[in-house]
């Protein structure tokens, strides 16, 4: 398996600035909760784009960005489930801003490639 470390740096980038943006961010207050969970989008969305640059390089198929898409998707859903037994609370919201981070980011990936009419219709269909 050939990985485009080169092709992913930016979408790497990306993931490590939001990270320490939104984990820096106080959690208390009306502004800055709701800013941590939306920022779960921006996060998964460089997340997952970083995985599908890092192993398809500029172009995959249906299948490969829909396989990596889910993987990411159970990331979110075992992180949902797992933070309560580290203090925190498990959320249905932050479920869903990490979904929509990464379908957003495979519409993204996928508008280069033939494979962008069937994520297309497959979302539509979702929704």
């Amino acid at each position: 398996m050939t990985l485009y470390f080169r092709q992913s740096l930016l979408a790497g980038f990306c993931l490590a600035f939001f990270l320490v943006v939104f984990s820096s961010l106080p959690n208390r207050g009306l502004v800055f909760p709701q800013l941590i969970n939306s920022g779960h989008a921006f996060v998964f969305f460089c997340a997952n784009l970083f995985l599908l640059r890092l192993l398809l390089g500029s172009f995959g198929t249906f299948r490969k960005i829909t396989f990596i898409s889910l993987l990411s998707i159970t990331i979110g859903l075992v992180i949902e489930l797992v933070q309560p037994n580290f203090g925190r609370d498990n959320s249905i919201l932050d479920f869903s801003y990490d979904v929509l981070g990464v379908v957003f980011s495979a519409l993204f990936f996928a508008q280069k490639s033939a494979a962008a009419a069937k994520i297309k219709v497959l979302l539509l269909s979702i929704f």
